[in-house]
């Protein structure tokens, strides 16, 4: 192993012979790193993935996140790679090397108080990686109701 974890390790292992055909991949927190995006960007993968906020070698603009207003974004580059945290109901920290801070409004329902819809500018790497990653979230949802027990 290279020292820089088993999931690094394993997604470059499991991406050998594909490279330079522009793939592009979402990774979830529990792979995304620095150092990964790092080292698929030279081989031709673009690549967008959630970051902990708790993870070591983050950035340093995710370091430096401060108590931030509801829909708010800070972003910043490291080497080739976007790092942003937006808040929504809580924190989220993205990786990509396929996006930039870009923003697109998404309709969102008020409460009933309000009675009606707000208009919301949502990072496009949250909004595509929330796309892209419904298939895999449901099946997470979907097998965590069929629980089984391990030897």
């Amino acid at each position: 192993m290279s020292g820089k974890g088993l999931g690094h390790a394993v997604v470059l292992k499991l991406l050998e012979g594909l490279e330079d055909k522009r793939h592009h991949m979402y990774l979830d927190n529990w792979t995304s790193s620095p150092a990964l995006f790092d080292d698929l960007h030279p081989k031709g993968f673009g690549a967008c993935g959630t970051l902990r906020l708790n993870r070591k070698g983050k950035p340093q603009i995710i370091k430096s996140k401060r108590k931030m207003n509801k829909h708010t974004m800070v972003s910043g580059t490291t080497g080739k790679s976007l790092a942003m945290v937006w808040m929504d109901k809580r924190a989220v920290a993205m990786l990509s090397t396929i996006h930039d801070d870009s923003t697109v409004p998404i309709s969102r329902r008020s409460g009933e108080a309000t009675g009606g819809v707000e208009v919301v500018s949502k990072p496009l790497c949250i909004d595509q990686y929330n796309h892209f990653m419904n298939g895999v979230d449901r099946h997470d949802q979907l097998t965590s109701y069929y629980g089984f027990s391990h030897r």
